[in-house]
């Protein structure tokens, strides 16, 4: 009977290495994937609204304008004030009367007090105060649209950075694919060496076309360490957490260029911040206008006053009851000050309308650029994927060929680059096409409009 011991040992010692083979796989996977979340570009923006530092300062700066919205605050309601304090005095004294005679009193001590509750409200200022209330829930208004300017900053620049993670991750998984080919041309380049059907110098180039690919690969991941960190400032949170990202959604249906201008012309943050500075100025000419009338308030109290002197005439002095009273001031001459701000003020008016025409051509112009711009992506990003398409056939062509050994290393090396060229090159196209239908969704207000939490 015959017992193979080191067989049995061998096959034993296999099993072992491939069992923790694959436990190693298995957990380096499975740590993988519990480290790298799946971020899409809608919970990117859901996120960045809730945790985005500027987006938080700026609601909070349009809750201070809002809380600031009260009729007190304008003028509008009466004040009521509370006075009141005690007076002590110890002094020597002395008094001459008519008749010559005198009197005197060293230490001697006065005492007074005096409690008074007093209310004050103007009846009319030339309506200066409901301009106020009406200029303060103006404020409040350009609040929540200061807040929308600064969400929709930071949606530009979050989504810019999502799609050029998800760029430079197709860039990368292209690469890495360069990699496998040129290890998988060098391995035949060395058995044809050893075969004697080719030379070391096939080799060597292969070597090198490998070692560029592999550059090219840590190039590329750390450009995507970089982008991820940019994107996780803009979500607010801790830099060094990784992620992947989707590849781009489908491209959304742009109307006509002159539905996309009236959209604009009407959603445009921009040209809604212009429309608020011309109400701004129109207030304030009614307030200059209103400085020029005159102003009337009344003012009433209920007060108690005591006096206890130890010398003079009267030794105690004592009244309790109501005063009111009615003021009309009208200021007759101020030097000019009033009329100049009136006339600022009809200018400040022409100054808004000037700059909505302004900046409503340049929004126009813009508009133009980024329509025509996308339209051009998207015949870049066509005629790119015909040539990649093309590009693949030429390189499994030259493959097929290569490997029967009737094509050179060199051919093979350049059909293999054109292909990598003609797939970074519709990757390119797509995100730049992207990036124009982006342009356009921000003139239109649509980007703000269609993000998570719309304007709020």
């Amino acid at each position: 009977m015959v017992i193979d011991y080191p067989l049995k040992n061998k096959r034993m010692k296999r099993i072992l290495i491939y069992l923790f083979t694959f436990t190693g796989v298995f957990i380096i996977t499975l740590q993988n994937s519990v480290a790298q979340e799946k971020l899409t570009l809608s919970q990117a923006m859901q996120m960045a609204a809730q945790q985005n530092y500027s987006l938080k300062r700026a609601r909070q700066q349009a809750t201070i304008a809002q809380n600031n919205v009260y009729r007190g605050n304008a003028g509008l309601l009466p004040t009521v004030s509370l006075q009141g304090g005690v007076n002590y005095s110890n002094n020597n004294s002395t008094f001459e009367f008519a008749s010559g005679d005198t009197q005197s009193q060293n230490g001697a001590v006065s005492v007074g007090t005096n409690a008074s509750v007093r209310v004050d409200y103007v009846l009319y200022n030339g309506g200066v105060n409901k301009r106020n209330y009406e200029s303060l829930k103006l404020a409040a208004e350009q609040g929540n649209l200061a807040s929308q300017q600064v969400k929709q900053q930071v949606l530009v620049g979050l989504v810019g950075s999502y799609y050029n993670i998800a760029e430079l991750q197709e860039n990368y998984r292209v690469s890495l694919e360069a990699v496998k080919i040129s290890k998988d041309r060098l391995e035949r380049a060395k058995k044809r060496q050893e075969f004697g059907t080719s030379n070391s110098i096939n080799v060597l180039n292969s070597e090198v076309s490998l070692n560029n690919d592999q550059l090219t690969v840590v190039q590329l991941k750390q450009q995507l360490r970089n982008a991820k960190r940019n994107l996780n400032v803009f979500l607010g949170r801790d830099i060094n957490l990784d992620f992947t990202v989707d590849s781009p959604e489908e491209f959304k249906a742009i109307a006509s260029l002159d539905q996309l201008k009236s959209e604009a012309y009407t959603k445009n943050v921009q040209l809604k911040n212009i429309k608020y500075n011309q109400l701004t100025s129109e207030l304030n000419l009614r307030l200059a206008q209103g400085n020029r009338l005159p102003t009337i308030s009344l003012n009433a109290s209920y007060g108690f006053n005591r006096n206890q002197n130890q010398a003079g005439f009267i030794l105690v002095n004592q009244s309790l009851g109501l005063s009111a009273g009615i003021n009309f001031t009208y200021p007759l001459f101020d030097g000019g000050v009033r009329k100049k701000n009136v006339q600022n003020a009809k200018i400040s008016i022409d100054v808004a309308k000037t700059q909505y025409e302004e900046i409503k051509q340049q929004i126009d112009r813009d508009m133009t650029n980024a329509y025509a711009n996308y339209q051009n992506n998207l015949n870049i990003l066509k005629l790119t994927q015909q040539n990649e398409v093309i590009a693949q056939k030429n390189f499994e062509a030259i493959k097929s060929s290569y490997n029967l050994g009737q094509s050179t290393n060199t051919a093979f090396r350049e059909a293999q680059l054109g292909l990598i060229r003609a797939k970074i090159n519709t990757i390119n196209a797509r995100f730049r096409a992207k990036f124009a239908e982006m342009s356009v969704l921000l003139l239109t207000g649509r980007l703000l409009e269609e993000s998570p939490g719309g304007k709020k």
